[in-house]
């Protein structure tokens, strides 16, 4: 027979039961390190003979070389919530310009914006900066001369050169700063890795170097530059214990990808030793995967795991299980994240790109924290319950009507107030099953779907979308 469909509700599809059927990849034997704990790769690196490199951004096919020189509130050029980069490979030679020493218009600022260009995800990751005007101030100097602007990439003043560590410095050797010198045809500049305050003529040539400000919030992960995450083979067993990150240098970011916020996961079950989630909302296509990650309470990564490829629409949402190390105890010793991301290990990629990290829950067995309840015009009773993973998902919604349109199909809604709403996130739906049908899989909004069986109804994860 078949099913009714239910119009407006995003159904999850079921992982496949035979989850060591699923194809492995080359990564299976990866043992590279990753890492979230950017105090230690970063921070302790800052200003220090040997600072940690990464790469962002490209020239041609090239990708930018930076130090990282400041990393939330320390280090040079640097606030809280930053991470300061600094180029230092790649570097052309430019005369400050042909007249004067003022910035917004010279010569330096057309090279210092052309050093490299960037990913429409790495645009939403810097952010700009605003150079102020003022003037000459020995090596105190912190400005421009000329009116003030606001840049991606600018050079260091007088002033943070100074603050900058001297091996970095002399390893650079020579390169112009955004300082006025003190006349009005000098600029300021490092040479020999001293910085020279007084400046010099603004029609030499001297190196440009650039720097720039990402957002921290927006460095998910770090992994070794030179492999890829340390994942097991993809499914259940995926979770790989990582190797310790201290003594790497040059390090690959996940980075923030904005566009996946509708990513979400949610508790189902769990034995203690496993646990099942449903998933929606993923990005999926070539290199696009489900993956999780363990971190003890400090917050530091210990396993990381490739759990599903994600290559079809069909892969958008479902079921996953992800067994649980030996030792590791979920709520006591370790937390359990899962999220959406693109991992491109090509020699041309610079970056993986994921959505945020989804903590899940976990408690005895999942609760719930709300229902509501609905009948339906052939007099049958349907129910929508709340996840403990995700006690808000009804969105402040009051009321489940279950209507059928024209077709004879279920329309099942959302109301708060008499307004319809959207859930926010996964609800449990039990559907009534019909006198007489027996199925393994139903077809919901033209989906073949998996389901549990509770008290003669079809118990499916779902989303409600007005």
């Amino acid at each position: 027979m078949k099913m009714k469909k239910i119009k407006r509700l995003a159904v999850f599809l079921a992982l496949s039961l035979c989850l060591s059927c699923l194809p492995q990849t080359a990564f299976a034997t990866s043992v590279g390190k990753i890492t979230t704990n950017f105090d230690e790769i970063f921070g302790a690196r800052v200003n220090t003979n040997n600072p940690a490199e990464i790469a962002f951004g490209k020239s041609s096919s090239i990708p930018g070389s930076w130090y990282v020189i400041g990393y939330n509130g320390k280090g040079t050029a640097n606030y809280p919530g930053y991470i300061t980069l600094l180029a230092w490979s790649g570097l052309k030679e430019s005369q400050f310009d042909a007249t004067d020493n003022e910035y917004a218009d010279s010569s330096l600022k057309t090279k210092i914006d052309t050093y490299v260009t960037f990913s429409e995800l790495e645009k939403s990751a810097v952010t700009p900066r605003t150079l102020e005007s003022g003037v000459f101030n020995g090596q105190a100097t912190n400005c421009i001369a000329g009116p003030s602007i606001t840049v991606s990439m600018w050079p260091l003043s007088t002033k943070e050169a100074n603050d900058l560590n001297s091996t970095i410095l002399t390893s650079l050797n020579y390169f112009w700063l955004r300082s006025p010198g003190e006349a009005k045809d000098k600029a300021a500049w490092v040479y020999g890795g001293v910085p020279g305050a007084n400046g010099a003529p603004v029609t030499n040539k001297s190196k440009v170097v650039p720097a720039l400000w990402i957002k921290k919030d927006s460095v998910l992960m770090a992994t070794d530059m030179y492999t890829p995450k340390p994942s097991g083979p993809l499914g259940a067993n995926s979770l790989q214990a990582v190797p310790v990150a201290a003594g790497t240098k040059d390090w690959r970011l996940t980075l923030l990808d904005p566009a996946r916020s509708a990513f979400d996961a949610a508790l189902t079950s769990t034995d203690k030793t496993s646990v099942t989630l449903a998933y929606s909302g993923a990005q999926v296509g070539s290199n696009e995967y489900l993956s999780a990650v363990l971190m003890d309470n400090g917050g530091n990564l210990t396993y990381y795991g490739r759990v599903k490829a994600l290559e079809t629409m069909a892969d958008a949402s479902g079921h996953v299980k992800i067994n649980i190390p030996a030792g590791v105890t979920l709520g006591t010793n370790a937390q359990l994240y899962v999220f959406n991301e693109n991992l491109d290990m090509s020699k041309s990629a610079i970056h993986d790109y994921s959505s945020a990290l989804k903590k899940i829950d976990i408690g005895s067995a999942p609760a719930t924290s709300g229902k509501l309840t609905a009948t339906d015009p052939d007099g049958r009773t349907w129910t929508v319950e709340v996840p403990a993973s995700a006690p808000d998902a009804l969105n402040g919604a009051d009321t489940l009507k279950i209507e059928k349109n024209a077709k004879g199909n279920y329309v099942a809604k959302l109301f708060k107030g008499g307004t319809e709403v959207s859930s926010k996130g996964l609800l449990w739906v039990y559907q009534p099953i019909p006198a007489g049908v027996t199925a393994k899989k139903i077809k919901v909004d033209g989906v073949e779907t998996t389901f549990y069986i509770v008290n003669n109804c079809w118990k499916y994860a779902a989303e409600f979308k007005k």
